[in-house]
């Protein structure tokens, strides 16, 4: 994930390491709450925090983010927590790429979610600002809006390791936005580059 637009021109990176069932660490830092924007979490799926350099799971990272544990407890007791003042935002983009999984399919990891896991990262969205860990700057009794702000699937030919058939492609992309638009918090659909990446051999991008 890359940099989090917070306001005022700070920008919140995600944690990077941490431990299972806790908030990540390091915690974000020095970043300024007192106005409001969309927080944008760009990463639908990547792996667990266990070492140096690995990319926190989207929902871990957001729990991270607001100082809560895996069941949604606001996290009292670990030091990267102790300080801790949330977020105020106007809402959350989110980029719930399926990769090769149809519309319909969602992922397997409880940490991950891609457009089928809307229940699932709804969820977590919403626990995260009950325990206190974000603040709706438009209300503070309001639940986010969700903006989609990056969506699509790549090809094969060219991507032979995650690239879908040119027909699934035209097929899941009507799909996915009939999908987006029955999910009643998502305000936004936008779709990834409509031609697929240069290839390399770290595959979908």
């Amino acid at each position: 994930m890359g940099g989090l637009p917070l306001q005022g021109g700070q920008v919140a990176r995600q944690p990077t390491s941490g431990t299972g069932g806790g908030a990540s660490s390091p915690i974000i830092s020095r970043v300024r709450v007192s106005g409001s924007s969309t927080l944008n979490t760009a990463i639908t799926a990547t792996q667990a925090a266990t070492s140096a350099n690995a990319r926190t799971r989207p929902l871990a990272f957001l729990r991270s983010l607001g100082c809560v544990d895996s069941k949604l407890r606001r996290d009292t007791v670990s030091k990267a927590c102790k300080g801790f003042r949330p977020a105020t935002l106007d809402g959350i983009a989110y980029h719930p790429h399926s990769t090769t999984f149809a519309p319909d399919r969602g992922y397997t990891n409880v940490d991950d979610a891609n457009l089928a896991d809307y229940p699932r990262l709804v969820k977590t969205i919403d626990g995260v600002q009950r325990a206190g860990g974000l603040v709706n700057g438009l209300s503070a009794s309001k639940k986010f809006d969700i903006h989609y702000d990056e969506y699509g699937y790549q090809t094969n030919p060219p991507d032979a390791l995650l690239g879908v058939t040119t027909a699934q492609q035209a097929s899941w992309l009507q799909w996915s936005a009939y999908t987006a638009y029955r999910q009643p918090r998502v305000r936004t659909l936008i779709q990834y580059l409509w031609r697929d990446d240069p290839i390399n051999t770290r595959g979908w991008r």
